[in-house]
């Protein structure tokens, strides 16, 4: 596990290799509800997160499937990332991701500057065996109104929870 900070902003990104343990406050997006190849936008807009061009399927290399029969979420767009937008009340997020190489997650704040930039790596699948491995990444999003998840290979998301700020 490795933990990245940004102290002027607080904002602070924790990679790992396992779910979020505490699920209490968490609330997990029901990507299980969504059709394959439906394309994701404002589905989960009463949790306050939007994306913008992603995908939901089933892959069909095995190299990015978390499970057979899970749907993931992917960019739409071959060379282009996922820009995913957060209202207000959430705090935190929390994704598993899949890939063949490093990510890079910008956190804009409201007027689109980037507040925040921190890289996830990920085991090649060399390094594994072929077998895909699922890295997380826990995001604190003070200060940040737009996540964009950028890579300069395939990768999908294989689960996303939020926290929404205390009361």
């Amino acid at each position: 596990m490795s933990t990245m900070h940004t102290p002027a902003i607080g904002t602070t990104a924790t990679i790992h290799h396992t779910a979020v343990s505490d699920l209490s406050p968490w609330q997990r997006l029901p990507l299980q509800r969504l059709a394959n190849f439906e394309r994701i936008d404002h589905q989960f807009s009463g949790h306050q997160v939007w994306f913008e061009s992603a995908i939901a399927l089933r892959p069909s290399n095995p190299a990015f499937q978390a499970h057979e029969s899970t749907l993931i979420l992917m960019s739409q767009a071959r060379d282009t990332g996922l820009k995913i937008t957060l209202g207000d009340a959430v705090a935190e997020i929390d994704f598993g991701f899949i890939s063949s190489a490093p990510l890079t997650l910008s956190c804009l704040d409201a007027q689109g500057h980037c507040v925040a930039m921190f890289q996830a790596d990920q085991g090649t699948l060399a390094e594994t065996g072929g077998q895909p491995k699922i890295e997380g990444v826990t995001l604190d999003t003070r200060g940040t109104k737009t996540v964009r998840i950028d890579c300069r290979a395939p990768f999908v998301l294989t689960r996303f929870w939020v926290k929404q700020a205390a009361a």
